[in-house]
C-alpha cells in the first residue's frame, strides 16, 4: 500500500486527486487559478531639501484570494553624500477587500536591516498601513497613509500621507505620487515626489 501511495505522487502532478490504488480521480483546478505569483522591478527617485536618493527595487510576491506577501530589495545607485549599495529589505503582508472599483487594502510592512550603516540604522522597523485604491480602465487614484513604529530608540515612529496616480501599459504599470513624510528627527513634515 505505501509503494502505491510513494508511487502515485511522484508519478502524477500536483492537485490531483487519486484512490487507493494511484489512479486520478478528477482535478483542482481552483488552486492553480488562484494562486498568482508576480516578478517586479521599479525606479525610484527621492528628493527633499534633506536628502535625495535613486534605487532600483527587486520584489518577489505571490497572492491567493484576498491575501498578499511580498518581499522586496532595494539597491541605490545614488544617494547624496553617501554614494550607492544595499538597502534594507522589506516583507509585506496585506488583505484586500472591493467596493466596486474601489480597493480596500491593510497591510503591515517588516523592515529587514540589509543594508550597511551609513545607509539605514540596523534596525526591525513595522509598518502598518492603510490603501484606498480606485480604479477605471487602465488608471487609477491612490490614497496612501501608513505609521512606522521604529525600532531605533534614537528616532521618532512617523506619518506617511501619500497621493497619486498610475496607469497600465500593459505589461508595464507607471505612477507619480506626491508623499508628506514626517521627519524622524524633528517635528515636521518633509514633501516628495515620486514617479
Amino acid at each position: 500500500m505505501w509503494k502505491t501511495v510513494l508511487t502515485s505522487v511522484l508519478i502524477h502532478p500536483f492537485f490531483v486527486i487519486v484512490d487507493q490504488y494511484g489512479c486520478p480521480v478528477k482535478e483542482i483546478p481552483i488552486k492553480r487559478k488562484r494562486v498568482k505569483f508576480y516578478l517586479k522591478t521599479g525606479f525610484s527617485h527621492s528628493k527633499d531639501k534633506d536628502d535625495e536618493s535613486n534605487s532600483i527595487s527587486y520584489s518577489l510576491a505571490v497572492s491567493f484570494r484576498k491575501f498578499y506577501v511580498s518581499y522586496t530589495m532595494r539597491y541605490y545607485t545614488y544617494i547624496r553624500n553617501v554614494g550607492k549599495g544595499l538597502g534594507n529589505s522589506s516583507l509585506y503582508m496585506s488583505y484586500r477587500k472591493f467596493i466596486k472599483n474601489l480597493g480596500i487594502y491593510t497591510g503591515l510592512r517588516i523592515t529587514i536591516p540589509t543594508a550597511s550603516e551609513d545607509i539605514s540604522s540596523r534596525y526591525v522597523n513595522f509598518t502598518p498601513s492603510l490603501l484606498f485604491n480606485y480604479f477605471k480602465g487602465k488608471s487609477d487614484s491612490f490614497f496612501y497613509i501608513y505609521r512606522t513604529f521604529r525600532g531605533n530608540p534614537s528616532r521618532r515612529d512617523t506619518w506617511l500621507f501619500s497621493f497619486g496616480y498610475g496607469y497600465s501599459f500593459s505589461p508595464v504599470y507607471a505612477n507619480f505620487s506626491v508623499d508628506f513624510i514626517e521627519s524622524s528627527i524633528r517635528s515636521i513634515y518633509n514633501k516628495a515626489y515620486q514617479g
